[in-house]
């Protein structure tokens, strides 16, 4: 079952706490399953009486995603064909090899699309160095600013009293990952909200991430991955932010959701495996890992994603297939070079 697109323009929040709050954005969507009704959120409206100032700082927290520009955060490749992207990223991982020392940085370099050439025949191993190392960084990149956002929220869960500024940054998350207010009609937070949100706001494993990527973009070469930035073969039924899919069946309305750079898709993927009620099951096994103190693991967590795709537990066995055989796990702790700028 793939994922449908949801509300076409909402305010979302421009949540990074350090130099990602002003340097950093992508298109929000929320996604949905083909056999649901369109998810709503609800506007976290403050009342006239209630309603506090709007400081410059609330502001900023509150903007929404715009274009990406990642010049504060590292380096942004653009290339033409396989060939300027394989030299590019040789230039910049130069000295670095991801699965023999997994502890070693990774470069900030962002790839913004796989080129057009990219399903060129060419040596697997090649390939899959290639597609590794262009979306590796962009989910660190994404789940550094889930990182970010969940620290402030973890403060917030021990406070009894919150701030203006910290229930409108609350509210702006609540209505970014689809959540319902029980408490709307009084205008405040509850300090209860931030901790709610915390079992939403958690990062994908690299490893879980990576799979779903290789495997639904065909390691890179599928037409949605290199026309429309599609990594995760999410669905929408909005025409005019898709790619027709050239064997839909008959019956079938969907489009294939196309994203303006690679960052866009990898930040809607993590967004919907956060939000979505279909994958609740997979939230829950992930905060109990957390309550106990254990890493997250791929292999078992992914047991929880079968919803994700139409063949069930086919699918699911064909990722912990690809995490194995790639030794995917090993990249779980990677952090980025300038993680400090983040």
């Amino acid at each position: 079952m793939k994922l449908l697109g949801g509300p076409t323009q909402q305010t979302y929040a421009n949540l990074f706490v350090t130099a990602m709050l002003a340097a950093v954005g992508v298109a929000a969507v929320l996604l949905l399953p083909s056999n649901q009704s369109q998810l709503g959120t609800q506007k976290a409206a403050l009342t006239a009486q209630q309603k506090p100032t709007m400081t410059p700082s609330t502001r900023r927290l509150i903007a929404s995603f715009g274009s990406t520009q990642l010049a504060a955060l590292g380096i942004r490749i653009r290339v033409r064909d396989t060939a300027a992207l394989e030299s590019s990223i040789m230039h910049h991982y130069a000295g670095v090899n991801v699965h023999a020392d997994p502890h070693r940085p990774i470069p900030n370099v962002f790839v913004d699309h796989l080129p057009g050439d990219f399903a060129q025949v060419m040596p697997v191993d090649k390939r899959k160095q290639l597609f590794v190392q262009s979306v590796l960084p962009l989910v660190l990149l994404v789940n550094a600013k889930i990182e970010a956002i969940r620290g402030r929220l973890q403060s917030l869960a021990a406070q009894q009293t919150l701030s203006a500024d910290d229930q409108l940054w609350i509210m702006a998350l609540q209505e970014r990952y689809g959540l319902s207010r029980d408490d709307a009609h009084s205008g405040a937070v509850r300090p209860g909200a931030a901790k709610k949100l915390l079992l939403h706001i958690d990062i994908i494993p690299v490893s879980l991430a990576l799979s779903q990527a290789a495997a639904e973009s065909g390691w890179g070469r599928s037409r949605f991955a290199r026309q429309g930035n599609a990594l995760f073969g999410q669905w929408t039924e909005d025409g005019e932010r898709g790619l027709l899919p050239l064997n839909r069946d008959q019956d079938k309305r969907h489009f294939v959701r196309a994203f303006p750079n690679l960052l866009a898709s990898v930040d809607s993927y993590m967004r919907n495996l956060n939000s979505h009620p279909a994958y609740h099951d997979f939230r829950v096994a992930r905060a109990g890992a957390r309550q106990r103190n254990l890493p997250l693991n791929s292999l078992f967590l992914v047991g929880y994603l079968s919803a994700y795709s139409e063949r069930g537990h086919v699918y699911i066995e064909e990722l912990r297939t690809i995490i194995r055989v790639n030794k995917f796990s090993a990249l779980d702790n990677s952090r980025l070079r300038n993680q400090t700028a983040i």
